[in-house]
């Protein structure tokens, strides 16, 4: 898969963070979602992402913190 090739320790590397314990925010699913992927990438070159890419990221993150039920207000 494309995941795969633009990493190929990505499973090894998620293992080893959930076998400690560490909660993970994992963007690929979202990213793959996206009718052009690589739009969300300046120069369509993985690395930083666009605006629009830290937005979907971002909203990521929001709704992964607002699951955890210790970080909902109160």
């Amino acid at each position: 898969s494309d995941v795969e090739r633009a990493n190929p320790h990505r499973d090894a590397i998620l293992s080893a963070v959930r076998a400690l314990g560490i909660p993970i925010v994992d963007v690929v699913e979202a990213f793959a979602a996206q009718r052009d992927p690589l739009s969300l990438f300046p120069f369509r070159m993985p690395g930083h992402y666009t605006p629009e890419g830290y937005r979907l990221v971002a909203a990521e993150l929001t709704e992964a913190i607002s699951a955890v039920p210790s970080a909902s207000p109160r």
